[in-house]
């Protein structure tokens, strides 16, 4: 009969104790693998946005318009595809909002063609979004000034897209803001480059002169009317002479006009950061986006 020492069961036991280990930490390692692999991928609303919705970009897309001081959206889809999200507020409460299958598809498409909303009101089905209606939208907060910008690599010409601490955008593409065309027609300006800023005159001041001068013309043939009384006054010569002299006068006053109100459009920056800040505070309500904008727009802030 054989008897074991005890260093042979020692020796014995430390050979096969890690293996009573070793293979059922394996299996776990396997079955949690095959469980991650069988996880769906992360749900995306829309490539705008990402897998989460900051206050920017619900406020600027108007996803809960009945809802006030929104923080952030989290959301996901379930089982069955329904899309459920947890809306963090300002105040600190949480709530959650559940969209359909078919409702979170509408939104997508919301979101994705925002931009084109308020040209065609048959992009998405309202009706699968209960509280949401065409004429709750605001698409763009301002049309946008035109800027001429001079900087120390050049000027440029644009409608003021956005201004911000750390740049000037301008948008060179005439008609609405569209996202698919951000990068071809934006023209981003560091503010240490920038020598000053004109803003452009929009069409009432360059109409100024024309309408003073009809307004001139009109009043100098009424008042030839009534001195003279003659029914054939317009006809006449210095009926004619008058209009001249009156569209004459618009003109000048058009450019002068021009020419004062010049002073105001003109800001003098020099390169200095203190100084473009000021100037920021003074024309950031001229901008097509003030304080809500895109989210292509955030990449460039």
């Amino acid at each position: 009969m054989q008897t074991i020492s005890i260093n042979g069961l020692i020796s014995f036991l430390k050979t096969v104790i890690p293996r009573l280990f070793f293979f059922p930490c394996c299996f776990l390692i396997l079955i949690n693998a095959k469980a991650q692999s069988n996880e769906p991928p992360p749900f995306v609303l829309s490539e705008r946005v990402g897998q989460e919705l900051d206050s920017v970009e619900v406020e600027y897309f108007n996803v809960f318009p009945e809802l006030d001081a929104v923080k952030s959206v989290v959301y996901r889809k379930d089982n069955l595809e329904n899309v459920k999200m947890l809306v963090s507020m300002a105040n600190g409460s949480d709530t959650t909002i559940s969209f359909s299958k078919l409702a979170a598809e509408q939104l997508t498409i919301m979101i994705d063609r925002f931009e084109d909303l308020s040209d065609s009101s048959n992009l998405v089905n309202w009706k699968l979004l209960p509280g949401y209606s065409l004429g709750k939208f605001n698409y763009f907060e301002n049309s946008g000034r035109t800027v001429k910008v001079t900087t120390s690599e050049g000027v440029f010409t644009g409608r003021m897209l956005q201004i911000s601490d750390t740049a000037l955008l301008l948008y060179s593409k005439k008609g609405d803001f569209k996202p698919q065309n951000f990068s071809r027609y934006v023209k981003k300006i560091a503010p240490h480059t920038i020598k000053s800023i004109e803003i452009k005159p929009n069409l009432s001041s360059k109409l100024f002169g024309a309408s003073f001068g009809a307004g001139l013309a009109v009043g100098a043939l009424q008042l030839g009317y009534n001195v003279t009384g003659a029914s054939n006054y317009i006809l006449s010569t210095n009926s004619i002479l008058l209009l001249g002299i009156g569209g004459l006068l618009g003109s000048v006053g058009g450019f002068f006009f021009d020419g004062i109100s010049t002073i105001g459009r003109f800001k003098d920056v020099n390169q200095d950061y203190n100084t473009y800040l000021k100037v920021k505070e003074s024309i950031r309500s001229k901008a097509i986006f003030n304080s809500v904008y895109p989210p292509e727009l955030k990449t460039f802030r």
